[in-house]
């Protein structure tokens, strides 16, 4: 907003247009600002219920990957197995 109105320093501002779009930007900023500090609030207090223990990361990678090496070699024993019939 700043930078909006250096652009125009020496200029008069049209009451219609100019002024009442700074109005229009100077709220929404303002209504962005509270529902930004609600939804803080609501993520920290979701976040001290939903904690996860330090290893659920590590745990989570590996687990993946396992997944994927299963879905890779199921996708193989398939392939063989219609290529035989």
């Amino acid at each position: 907003m700043r930078l909006n109105l250096e652009d125009r320093k020496g200029r008069r501002l049209s009451l219609d247009i100019e002024i009442n779009h700074y109005m229009r930007v100077a709220k929404a900023i303002r209504l962005t600002i509270a529902l930004q500090e609600k939804v803080d609030k609501v993520y920290l207090e979701i976040g001290q219920v939903l904690t996860f223990p330090s290893n659920f990361l590590p745990w989570f990678f590996f687990l993946w990957r396992y997944a994927n090496f299963l879905n890779a070699l199921l996708t193989r024993k398939l392939q063989k197995f219609d290529k035989v019939q």
